[in-house]
C-alpha cells in the first residue's frame, strides 16, 4: 500500500508535472493525430503498478476505444518507470495492426477471471475475445527506462503477470484531439458504462 500511494505522488510531484508539459508530447502527437499543436491535450501520467505473482492490476485483451468512447482521436503513451520492463517482469503485449479493426466488440466486467469476478478492488474489464484478433501478430514489448511507446486508440493489448520477486512500474498517458469527440467535457475518462454485466471468457455464438 505505501508504494502504491508513493506512485501517485509521482504524478504530482514536479518532475511528473514537467513531463507532462515536456513540449515532445505535443511535436509526436502533432503528426500522428493530424492536430494542429496547440489543440493537443496531453493527461498527466498515471502511475501503474505490476505487483509479483498478482493478477488485481492485470488487463485482459482490450483497446483503449473501448474504455473511452466518446474520445474519438487520440494515442497511448505508456514508459517504463525506474525500472525496465521485460517479459518476465509483467509487461505489455501489442496486436500488430490491429487497430485497423472496425468495432471490435467487447465484454465488460469487474474482475480478472471467474474466480475474482465482482471484486471491489479489482479493474473493470473491456474484454475483447481473442477470435476476433486471431490472424493478427502478438509483440511482447521490452522496453528500457528513457523509452516511450506510442500507439494507436484501437490498438489491441493486454498485460502479463510479473514473475520476478520485484515489481514493476509503467506510466500510462494520453495525447487527444478533442475537435470530434462526442462529449463537450475535460476529462478524457469519461465514460457511458457502468453496468458491469458481463462475464469472463464470452466470445460471439458461431453462425
Amino acid at each position: 500500500e505505501a508504494a502504491y500511494q508513493a506512485l501517485w505522488l509521482v504524478e504530482a510531484s514536479p518532475g511528473g508535472r514537467a513531463l507532462t508539459a515536456w513540449d515532445g508530447f505535443a511535436e509526436i502527437s502533432e503528426p500522428l493525430l493530424g492536430c494542429p499543436r496547440e489543440l493537443v491535450f496531453v493527461t498527466p501520467p498515471a502511475p501503474f503498478t505490476n505487483r509479483p505473482i498478482s493478477k488485481r492490476l492485470l488487463y485482459r485483451w482490450h483497446s483503449e476505444a473501448g474504455a473511452y468512447p466518446k474520445r474519438r482521436n487520440f494515442l497511448n503513451i505508456w514508459l517504463p518507470l525506474f525500472r525496465d520492463k521485460r517479459a518476465d517482469n509483467g509487461t505489455m503485449i501489442l496486436v500488430r495492426g490491429s487497430h485497423v479493426l472496425e468495432d471490435v466488440p467487447f465484454v465488460d466486467y469487474r474482475g480478472y477471471d471467474k474466480e475474482t469476478l465482482g471484486a471491489a478492488n479489482y479493474l473493470v474489464q473491456y474484454e475483447t475475445p481473442e477470435s476476433f484478433f486471431q490472424e493478427f501478430e502478438r509483440v511482447p514489448v521490452e522496453a528500457a527506462v528513457g523509452d516511450l511507446v506510442v500507439f494507436h486508440r484501437k490498438m489491441i493489448h493486454t498485460s502479463t503477470p510479473n514473475t520476478t520477486p520485484i515489481p514493476s512500474y509503467t506510466g500510462v498517458m494520453r495525447s487527444w484531439d478533442p475537435r470530434g469527440d462526442l462529449t463537450i467535457s475535460g476529462d478524457i475518462q469519461a465514460k457511458p458504462y457502468g453496468g458491469d454485466m458481463g462475464r469472463p471468457g464470452l466470445d460471439v455464438i458461431p453462425t
